[in-house]
């Protein structure tokens, strides 16, 4: 059976970063990351072994602990409460969501109705909505349906696909001919997603790696199912070997939260198969 890896796939630049400052700051005391610094289990447990504990809240955080920024970014108002528990900060969020958050909160100053294409529960998206007066958070160019004539500024979560931001960007264009656009879409996911799907059809069975919390592991998984039996998985020991039978070719890609230790788990797996 022929493994075919994914020309572009797993850490991104930001959770190379996010995962280097931890590294750096382990032993130094106190450390907390403030949520999980990327949405991998695994990640997290291999922090926690190094001492570094997830905190959900800024509740029980002192002066002199080290607080983690996660790489998805926090709200202001989440900064500035652990700011005021004297604790010291180590700001690991990705520079492509710091960049998105900065031009909403530019926007908004400027006088514009600010839209957000992104999921609405998601850690990058709550960062930057609860810094803004009152923003829209749209999944799709249908959610705009309501939203009324006004000066309109649309930016996007960094993971989202795309074609979709072209779509929401035309729909906003039609409800204000000069509406402000600033295309935030990190360009790791946009080679991830073209990348992946190149290895899917020279696959006869794509593995997509990652957790299953991760939007842009699971966005992975869409497109790749689109083009040919896909299965997700979160490390190695989720291997079957009886989805493998009669396949001549396996192709697998990774999530950007998917360190390479994970990957490479995975390949030894398929090659004992």
């Amino acid at each position: 059976m022929r493994i075919i890896l994914a020309r572009k796939k797993g850490m991104c630049f930001g959770v190379r970063r996010a995962l280097d400052l931890a590294g750096k700051a382990a032993d130094s005391g106190k450390v907390y990351t403030y949520g999980p610094l990327v949405h991998n289990k695994d990640v997290v447990r291999k922090l926690e072994k190094k001492g570094i504990i997830v905190a959900e809240s800024v509740q029980g955080l002192k002066k002199g602990d080290i607080v983690i920024i996660r790489a998805h970014g926090i709200s202001d108002r989440e900064l500035e409460a652990i700011k005021q528990k004297g604790a010291e900060i180590i700001d690991a969020t990705c520079p492509f969501v710091s960049k998105a958050k900065q031009a909403a909160k530019d926007m908004e100053k400027q006088g514009y109705k600010v839209v957000i294409l992104g999921q609405k529960d998601h850690p990058e998206v709550k960062g930057i909505a609860e810094s803004l007066e009152s923003p829209i958070i749209v999944s799709s160019a249908d959610d705009l349906k309501s939203v009324r004539l006004g000066r309109l500024g649309l930016i996007s979560q960094t993971t989202q696909p795309g074609h979709k931001f072209i779509e929401v960007s035309e729909k906003i264009r039609s409800i204000d001919p000069d509406a402000r656009i600033v295309n935030t879409i990190c360009n790791a996911t946009h080679e991830r997603q073209e990348s992946a799907k190149k290895t899917a059809k020279e696959a006869d069975l794509m593995l997509v790696i990652g957790d299953k919390s991760s939007a842009n592991t699971n966005k992975l998984t869409e497109l790749c199912s689109e083009i040919t039996e896909t299965k997700h998985i979160e490390n190695a020991s989720e291997l079957d070997e009886s989805w493998f039978k009669g396949k001549k070719s396996v192709g697998i890609t990774a999530g950007a939260s998917t360190p390479d230790w994970i990957v490479d788990d995975v390949i030894e797996k398929l090659k004992r198969f």
